[in-house]
């Protein structure tokens, strides 16, 4: 493997890291989404709010999956 191809492999994880760290995150359950534009840390916290009895099904998406979710 060359230099250059050794120094983009170790950065590759670090791009996918800060995408956790971007507001691109939402938060869903059956019923539709609970928050939207949260980190990735947000939104599991965010889950961590709610019970299984109150909110069934949560789960972490994109904010653009949970979009989706609501046109459909």
């Amino acid at each position: 493997m060359s230099a250059d191809e050794e120094k983009q492999t170790q950065e590759e994880p670090e791009e996918e890291t800060n995408d956790l760290r971007e507001p691109l995150w939402a938060v869903v359950a059956f019923d539709g989404a609970i928050a939207k534009g949260l980190t990735y840390d947000e939104a599991v916290g965010k889950i961590g709010e709610f019970s299984e009895d109150e909110k069934p099904g949560l789960c972490v998406v994109t904010n653009e999956v949970a979009e989706r979710m609501k046109n459909s």
